[in-house]
């Protein structure tokens, strides 16, 4: 009999999980796949709703095999022709369960109906396959009902929890409870609630802390059970505001100010308080006087000193303070008293009252002589003073004091001193420069040590030149003497020269003596010796000098050439245009030949002559000869310039041609319209004529008296202006002539008709959208709005815009003068955090008549972060198998953010959190959470549970959770056959298509898994897979071939090991030992069998009848995963006695591992910081263990560059930056990624990420690094001050902003394009005269670079010019007039305000040396004396006046000094007397009596002279 056995063995399908085997010894007869997969029912049907969640189950599809065949679904589309295409689109099938997944949101289409085809597959051989019809119904939900709107009236006092209303709706289809919130973004959200459960509206903030009368919610209505089911409504709720006054926190408020305060002092501070919790603001009402010194501070409530309390020291000014609330919808006011009294301040005075020094009359002029302090207090502070010098005459001019340092320099030589003093007084002065009226004195005396009388000539050198025609006596130059007293003068030697000249004895003044022209050798140089000479003394001293004279002399007078002679030209003339050239000649010319213009009347007016070159041209327009000659006569002299007395004349006739053409109006017909609200002045419009001979024209005005009331025509210009505002309340029609006349003698017109109608003028009104909404984190100078506002009368009508001042809202926004609103400042910034409300007061008023205006309230919605993600479900459940696969879809978790910002508010983020997450991930954009890490690998975790985070993009990320919990089915139990042993008797004539035998084996895991899904096979020995197979599915064993052609041989053993991939050569797998019933010789062994197994294995025989099988070649490089090894033993000699084993050796092998995605391509600034992540590189390995664990490295950086940039985890695979990239230019970066496993023999992969540096390389530049900018305090907003300009190199758009730092900047804007700076507020109220602030220039380039400018404005405070009290000043004063006495005092006032624009110094700009004036204080004074020869009898002197604002500005006047001479000397009478005395006659008698009389003495100046 022969009997045949053979060992099954089962393995799970897939080589992911763990393998589990029994081995039965059984013989298998195999039925091949008779039967069909079967579908009960056919249709399978769902119904889910119109929000069904992607990824979330939605039906299970199942056949049945009953050859227990393994089964694959599909999905196919069915015939349906309407939605059968399409299902595909929305749904998905599991393979391996036939659970079928909605793919994708359903609420993007209207069909109400899915149909398609499930097919069941089975794996049998071959495989046979079956179809169903699945049907899905979408049912669309019903949202909520709600009421339209509702309405509520709250007061701005009730508190917190205050109940307001209830809101109620009902749901159709409910799934669950309606739910209620509130969605809006802005204040109301923040200060009103409502009750999840039953939608009670309470208050929930403070009502005062916002000032808005009106508040809309919207409120949201919604299932429960399905979110995304709702409905909403708008309740409105009016608040009652604005109840109470404001109060001071005293009524009456007293402070005392010294006279000598600074300006900008701050002399008291006011507080106030509302019980509504209003803004406050102050101001100063009441008296003119209070309101010329002082100002408040609008918010701080700072009273501030704005004008200099001089001159009022004593008084007590009252002031009337008011504080408004600036509540809504009326403000309320409050009002206090402030007394203040002004108090004196003392003089500065010096360290000393008089002051003494003596010098050499040869100091050097500007030297130092004496320092003049004043005196300072010990332990105080000194402030500025300035120092002057006021008297005696003639000290002032020859010393001078340093209005600083208080040093007292020489001014002049002292030498020069007619009168040779020895002792000047000086009288200083010395004032703080705030106080200029309060001054302190002392008294200077200079000692001069003087010359002992040797005459000196000084210079001894003198050159003189004089024409040959001067007359005799003439002086020709003065020689000066350093004593001239007692020295007598005379010229010496030169006997050429003596006749001709002379010198004065006293004067030493050198003059002709006879005509020059009687000298026969017209000697032109004459050399003079003159001596200076003692008159006293034996051997009197001298000194000589020599003087030089050079005489001109013409011996020929000049000709005309080309006179007399006569042209003609046109009255229009073009002016300095030559129309006749003189020419003359000059034998003996000397200098140049000169020309001029002499006569004859009114020639001059018209024409005149160039001096040098004779060219005869018009200098003034020949038309305005008012008597329009046609005829004029020119004389014209020539002469040699060093002899303009030797003259000829000749005489140029000039004719003129006149008046060839009439004045023309540019269009007989003019038209315009006029509004009422038009300013007086307003142009209406312009007549335009023209005049081809260039005369002036002069416009009438034709019209009635009515039209010459209100319509004005400029008879220069031709304007039409309106003369007087419009009274008219309807429409009115003017229609009148005008001419125009070019003036002339023979007078030529033209005429047109103008039409002007009337129209009644209407305010501006708001037509576009008084509300905006803005993210909280928009950019500063970003145009968020366009206001605009029409004259429903006028479209034409420019409308200008401005944003009242409304803080803190107003400070946060701009509003431009065309209507364009900007954020200034960065709403992050707002300390009220979350606000969601801005109130803005807008006006719109006409150019042309500001007080047609119209406000209005714009609120500007900040759209906040306001709501946290929330997941769908606050549970996520999912099933996995250990067998999954890396990346399959386990769950999906879903949630939604109400924030109504699209982006990134509204963009989701997913990612989890916990320990158990290494084994799933997340994507971050679906929420799908996949396998990460083979689930087999922890074969004792069921559960994972960790926590999915969701997670928005916004300013102030917010983040919510929601649990996973993830059940894992694991393959617990082993199969097991039912037999442990099969033995079945045969024929060999057996048919092989009968079933030998069937095993069977059970598995208690999960039915329908793979984990329970039992495979059978054949495992040894070798020889038997030649003669039988199993059928894998159902254990039937079957022959191969006839039964008669198996040996004889029963089947010992069979052997499985498992072993690395890495294993060191040579390595022993196993040792198999023998059992020989009948030891007759030595066994051998060997192996033979199957593939590959011979060359990698090989045997080595122990000698005691064990053998080791070992592994002689590495598999590290090969793919076969399992080798069957059969080992044979025989009987040496005897080889038909032997036996067999199998051994199964298992290779378990080091996968690589390989990148979860192809080549990466990221882009980042060239600023992005170091160490923080920009992206990942993710690979997987299927090793497990320590082999699957992966090392991520840079192998390399493409360029190079000078350094390593770029850094990746070695653990997580996150990319960074670790080195500066503005350190290079490089534009793009290639980096090779290497992922490493942890085997013994290490494999990796390489991926390729590509980095884009977004560069910026040239930040923008200004211009200039400052810029100066000029305004008038008087300005209005909007007025431009300066511009800016930057250039970028790398061609980026540029926006301009001004720096929030200070204060300065507050008062300017800028236009963010084109650089241009414009006034922002209103500085007629403030003191400054000097703004700084930074302009900042940004380029779009990524990064972003700035630079920045300085801006410099300087502001013109200075409105008014001094006014002199008198036109002209006179005055008469006595020859004889004190130096100390003032001769006249002149004065001007200046009627600006600010201190410096009204402070007046007085200046004489008349040339003199006889008078000066106080600077200060405008009193003249006598510098010289008025009795010498040369002083006038009367002196004109031009007095300035100038203040020193910003820029100064002056007047003149005109002072008349007429000086009384005293005529008559003394006369005695008689001339002689005699008297006799004793010598004993005591001292101090009268011996007798002398009288004189005066005839002076009638003249009040002079009679005690």
């Amino acid at each position: 009999m022969l009997m045949t056995t053979m060992c099954c063995m089962w393995r799970p399908m897939t080589r992911l999980t763990l393998t589990t085997e029994h081995v039965a010894e059984v013989i298998i007869d195999v039925t091949r796949n008779p039967n069909y997969p079967t579908f009960r029912p056919g249709v399978f049907r769902a119904r889910i709703q119109d929000n069904h969640i992607p990824g979330r189950w939605v039906i299970n599809v199942t056949a049945t095999d009953q050859d227990g065949d393994s089964l694959i679904y599909s999905l196919l589309p069915s015939d349906n022709t309407v939605t059968g295409g399409t299902s595909l689109n929305y749904f998905y099938i599991q393979q391996s369960t036939g659970s079928i997944f909605l793919r994708t949101s359903l609420q993007d289409t209207t069909t109400p109906q899915f149909s398609m085809k499930v097919r069941a597959t089975d794996n049998g051989f071959p495989p046979k396959s079956a179809e169903a019809t699945v049907i899905i119904d979408v049912v669309k939900d019903q949202p909520p009902v709600l009421q339209p709107s509702y309405q509520a009236l709250v007061n701005e006092t009730d508190r917190t929890g205050t109940f307001i209303i209830t809101i109620t709706a009902t749901d159709p289809d409910a799934q669950g409870p309606v739910w209620y919130e509130i969605i809006n973004n802005g204040v109301a959200s923040r200060l009103f609630g409502i009750d999840r459960n039953t939608g009670r509206v309470t208050v929930q903030g403070d009502l005062t802390s916002d000032a808005s009368p009106i508040y809309v919610l919207r409120i949201r209505a919604y299932d429960s059970q399905n979110p995304s089911s709702d409905s909403t409504t708008d309740l409105i709720i009016q608040v009652n505001r604005n109840n109470n006054d404001p109060s001071f926190e005293r009524t009456t408020y007293s402070q005392d100010v010294s006279d000598g305060t600074s300006l900008g002092t701050v002399i008291i501070t006011v507080t106030a308080s509302d019980r509504d919790g209003d803004r406050l603001t102050y101001n100063i009402t009441g008296d003119s006087v209070c309101q010329q010194y002082f100002f408040i501070h609008v918010v701080r409530g700072e009273v501030i000193l704005k004008e200099p309390l001089l001159g009022v020291a004593g008084r007590t000014i009252n002031c009337i303070l008011e504080v408004s609330d600036n509540g809504f919808p009326v403000s309320n006011t409050g009002n206090a008293n402030l007394q203040v009294t002004v108090t004196g301040v003392a003089p500065p005075r010096f360290e000393s009252s008089t002051y003494r020094i003596t010098i050499d009359e040869s100091r050097r002029v500007n030297s130092s002589i004496l320092e003049v302090r004043r005196y300072v207090r010990p332990g105080t502070v000194p402030t500025p003073v300035r120092y002057e010098l006021v008297g005696e005459y003639p000290a002032q001019d020859f010393f001078m004091v340093d209005p600083v340092t208080g040093w007292i320099r020489v001014k002049s030589p002292l030498t020069q001193d007619s009168l040779q003093r020895t002792i000047y007084t000086l009288n200083v002065t010395v004032y703080e420069t705030a106080s200029p009226q309060s001054r302190g004195y002392a008294q200077v005396y200079v000692t001069v040590n003087r010359n002992d009388g040797l005459p000196l000539f000084n210079p001894t050198q003198y050159n003189a030149r004089i024409d040959e025609t001067v007359a005799p006596n003439t002086a020709v130059i003065t020689l000066r003497l350093t004593d001239p007293t007692g020295k007598t003068c005379s010229v010496v030697g030169t006997p050429e020269a003596v006749p001709y000249f002379r010198v004065d004895p006293s004067a030493c003044i050198v003059r002709v003596n006879r005509p020059l022209t009687e000298d026969p050798s017209n000697r032109t140089i004459y050399t003079l010796i003159v001596e200076a000479r003692e008159n006293t003394g034996v051997n009197p001293r001298r000194a000589n000098a020599t003087v030089t004279i050079q005489v001109t002399r013409d011996l020929s007078a000049p000709r005309m050439i080309n006179l007399p002679s006569t042209i003609r030209i046109s009255e229009n003339q073009d002016l300095q245009s030559t129309i006749f050239t003189v020419q003359g000649l000059d034998s003996d010319l000397k200098g140049r030949l000169q020309y001029e213009l002499m006569g004859v009347y009114p020639a001059r007016t018209f024409f005149g002559i160039r001096k040098d070159s004779g060219q005869v041209y018009v200098h003034t327009n020949l038309t305005a000869d008012s008597t329009e000659r046609e005829h004029y006569e020119l004389e014209i002299h020539i002469y040699d310039s060093l002899f303009p007395n030797n003259r000829v004349p000749g005489r140029l006739y000039v004719n003129v041609s006149r008046n060839a053409s009439p004045p023309r109006f540019s269009d007989n017909f003019y038209r315009a319209d006029v509004f009422t609200s038009d300013p007086r002045g307003k142009l209406v419009l312009q007549l335009i004529a023209d005049d081809p001979d260039g005369d002036t024209l002069l416009y009438r005005n034709l019209g009635n008296q009515t039209v010459q009331e209100y319509l004005f025509v400029n008879p220069r210009t031709g304007e039409i202006t309106l003369n007087k505002k419009l009274p008219f309340t309807r429409r009115e029609v003017f229609r009148f002539p005008v001419e125009v006349d070019d003036q002339r003698s023979n007078r030529l017109t033209d005429r047109a008709e103008v039409t002007v109608t009337v129209i009644v003028a209407s305010s501006p009104a708001f037509t576009s959208t008084m509300t905006t909404e803005v993210k909280v984190t928009e950019e500063v100078n970003t145009g968020i709005h366009q206001v605009v506002a029409r004259d429903p009368r006028d479209p034409t009508a420019v409308i200008l815009y401005r944003m009242e001042s409304l803080e803190p809202d107003s400070s946060y926004f701009r509003l431009t003068e065309n209507g364009r609103l900007f954020v200034q400042r960065p709403l992050t910034d707002d300390p009220i955090k979350r606000r969601t409300q801005y109130t803005l007061i807008m006006t719109a008023y006409k150019q042309s008549d500001p007080n047609l205006s119209t406000s209005a309230t714009f609120i500007v919605k900040v759209i906040h972060n306001n709501f946290e993600p929330v997941f769908v479900d606050s549970i996520y459940r999912g099933t996995a198998n250990d067998y999954d696969p890396i990346g399959q879809s386990i769950v999906r978790v879903s949630a939604y953010d109400n924030d109504t910002i699209t982006s990134p508010e509204g963009q989701l983020v997913y990612s989890l959190s916990g320990g158990e997450n290494q084994y799933f991930s997340i994507d971050q954009y679906s929420g799908v959470i996949s396998v990460r890490r083979i689930l087999a690998e922890a074969p004792n975790v069921n559960t994972y549970r960790f926590l999915a985070l969701a997670e928005d993009q916004g300013f102030d990320r917010r983040t919510s959770t929601a649990s996973v919990i993830i059940t894992v089915s694991h393959n617990r139990f082993d199969p097991v056959f039912d037999r442990r042993n099969y033995r079945v008797p045969v024929n060999e004539t057996w048919n092989i298509n009968n079933v030998l035998v069937t095993v069977s084996a059970t598995d208690d895991d999960p039915p329908n898994t793979p984990n329970s899904d039992i495979t059978y096979r054949i495992v040894g020995p070798p020889d038997v897979f030649s003669f039988f197979f199993i059928n894998s599915k159902t254990g039937q064993v079957f022959a191969r071939t006839s039964l008669s052609q198996v040996p004889n041989n029963t089947v010992e053993s069979t052997y499985e090991r498992t072993i690395s991939s890495e294993e060191i050569i040579p390595h022993t797998v196993i040792t198999l030992s023998t059992k020989d019933p009948s030891p007759k010789g030595r066994l051998l062994f060997r192996i033979f069998g199957r593939g590959l197994a011979p060359t990698y294995f090989s045997l080595n025989p122990r000698g005691d009848g064990s053998v080791d099988l070992i592994l002689r070649q590495s598999v590290e490089n090969i793919d076969t995963e399992v080798f069957y090894v059969d080992v044979e033993v025989y009987r040496e000699g005897a080889q038909t006695e032997r036996g067999s084993a199998v051994v199964r050796v298992n290779i378990d092998r080091n996968h690589a591992p390989y990148f979860l995605h192809g080549t990466l391509n990221y882009s980042i600034p060239e600023n992005q910081p170091l160490t923080q992540p920009f992206g990942d590189v993710n690979a997987a390995d299927e090793d497990t263990g320590e082999r699957g664990d992966i090392t991520y490295q840079l192998v390399s950086q493409s360029p190079p560059g000078n350094k390593n940039y770029f850094f990746v985890n070695p653990y997580n695979g996150n990319l960074s930056v670790i080195a500066p990239l503005t350190e290079d230019s490089v534009e793009e970066y290639t980096l090779i990624i290497s992922a490493t496993d942890n085997a013994r023999l290490q494999k990796r992969a390489l991926v390729t990420v590509r980095v884009k540096i977004l560069r910026n390389n040239n930040p923008p530049k200004f211009s200039k690094n400052q810029y100066d900018g000029f305004i008038n305090a008087s300005s209005t907003p909007g007025s431009p001050v300066t511009q800016v300009s930057a250039t970028d190199d790398d061609g980026d758009a540029i926006r301009y902003s001004i720096d929030q730092e200070g204060v300065d900047q507050l008062r300017f804007a800028i236009n963010p394009t084109t650089g241009q700076i414009t006034l922002r507020a209103k500085l007629e109220s403030e003191s400054n005269t000097e703004y700084r602030f930074t302009v900042r220039a940004t380029d779009t380039g990524t990064p972003p670079k700035h630079d920045t400018a300085v801006v410099i404005v300087q502001v013109t405070r200075n409105f008014h010019k001094p006014e002199f009290t008198e036109q002209e000043y006179n005055t008469t004063i006595s020859e004889y007039h004190p130096a100390r006495r003032p001769v006249i005092t002149v004065q001007a006032t200046d009627k600006d305000l600010d201190a410096k624009s009204r402070s007046v110094v007085y200046s004489i700009l008349t040339e003199t040396k006889y008078f000066y004036i106080s600077r200060g204080g405008g009193q003249i004074y006598v510098d010289s004396e008025l009795t010498t020869p040369q002083a006038n009898d009367t002196f004109v002197l031009e007095v300035e006046a100038r203040d020193e604002g910003i820029p100064p500005r002056a007047a003149t006047t005109r002072v008349v000094i007429h000086v009384q001479r005293n005529l008559f000397a003394p006369t005695a009478d008689p001339t002689v007397y005699r008297s006799e005395i004793v010598d004993t006659f005591p001292a101090g008698s009268a011996i007798l009596y002398i009288s004189a009389t005066d005839r002076d003495s009638l003249d009040p100046l002079n009679k005690d002279e």
